[in-house]
């Protein structure tokens, strides 16, 4: 009797052992669930992309770009807006995207004549790009006036206008 005590005692340790090691997964207990889905970025309307401005001067709309979360806006994130052509500057550098998932900066277009161009980056890599173009010049550098009494004439006689600069009537 004390065998057989023996050998059933060493029967249930060892299918205990078994079917602790098997992983008994039955198909009752549920995977583990999907990653949560990455954040995304896309651009806002009006973007304030492809405006035209002159050199050293501030586009006159904000730049926004919206971060999504599965199709829905995404807040909190934080948004680094970075130059990526010309010399311009943006204000902020960094910004937080809102309850609606957009985020905005300044532009301040650089000295550079031609196409200038900014980023908005999420921490996890996605991103967006925007475009503008600095035209010559700023505020005019000087009037010529008509005068038709009692001779015509203009004032200043001689006026010298670089290639590229717009020039007005």
């Amino acid at each position: 009797m004390n065998a057989f005590i023996a050998l059933s005692r060493a029967g249930l340790i060892g299918l205990a052992l078994v079917t602790a090691c098997s992983g008994g997964d039955d198909g009752t207990t549920p995977p583990p669930p999907p990653p949560p889905p990455g954040v995304t970025v896309v651009r806002f309307e009006p973007t304030g992309d492809g405006q035209r401005a002159p050199i050293s001067t501030a586009l006159t709309l904000p730049i926004r770009m919206r971060a999504l979360r599965a199709g829905q806006p995404a807040a909190n994130e934080l948004v680094s807006w970075t130059v990526t052509a010309g010399n311009g500057t943006v204000t902020p550098a960094q910004a937080t995207t809102g309850a609606d998932g957009t985020a905005t900066t300044l532009w301040s277009l650089g000295t550079l004549v031609g196409a200038q161009s900014i980023r908005a980056s999420l921490a996890n890599g996605a991103a967006v790009s925007f475009a503008a173009t600095a035209a010559p010049g700023g505020a005019p550098e000087g009037v010529v006036e008509l005068f038709s009494s009692p001779t015509p004439r203009f004032s200043p006689a001689l006026l010298t206008v670089s290639v590229g600069t717009t020039v007005a009537f």
